[in-house]
């Protein structure tokens, strides 16, 4: 009867190993029960009172402690499944707004480049880049970087562009 490799636990020794059972409380009863001496010239069994009693409040005593135990289960599981639906409803609402985002600028990672931010500053970045029609010549870097300054372009710090900014805008 007790062949597996975890033996059943008796009424009065719980195993330390698994949880409690009341399922196997209620097999060993009812081996008792079928294995119970017959009374002779009649239907009924004998069994031991003190036995079979002990095995039912062992029962009874370990019943609420593993309807708890599932209720635990089920309330961890809720809990679970809970979490998950919501990481997976943030995850589809960042890919929405990631692909909106794709949409309207084109890209949806990194710095917002100034072509977005701020036109305006590679327009007249560029318009000063161009050849003066007067002489033919160009403005250097720094040049730009003074007069695109004095239009009131400049940068987060509130610093001029640098040289290799001012190439930046206007490639």
């Amino acid at each position: 009867m007790n062949d597996s490799v975890f033996p059943e636990p008796t009424p009065t020794t719980p195993d330390p190993y698994r949880p409690p059972q009341v399922e196997a409380i209620f097999r060993q009863i009812r081996d008792l029960v079928a294995s119970a001496r017959p009374m002779p010239l009649s239907s009924s069994s004998m069994v031991n009172q003190e036995e079979l009693l002990a095995m039912v409040d062992e029962a009874i005593s370990r019943l609420p402690e593993e309807v708890r135990a599932a209720r635990w289960l089920l309330k961890e599981r809720e809990e679970f499944l809970t979490k998950v639906s919501r990481e997976g409803d943030e995850i589809l609402e960042l890919a929405r707004a990631r692909a909106e985002k794709k949409k309207k600028f084109g890209r949806c990672e990194g710095r917002i480049p100034y072509t977005i931010k701020n036109p305006e500053l590679i327009r007249q970045a560029k318009r000063l880049a161009r050849r003066s029609p007067k002489t033919g010549k160009k403005r250097s870097l720094n040049t730009i970087s003074k007069e695109l300054f004095a239009l009131g372009f400049h940068t987060k710090k509130g610093k001029n562009f640098s040289a290799s900014q001012v190439q930046r805008l206007i490639l």
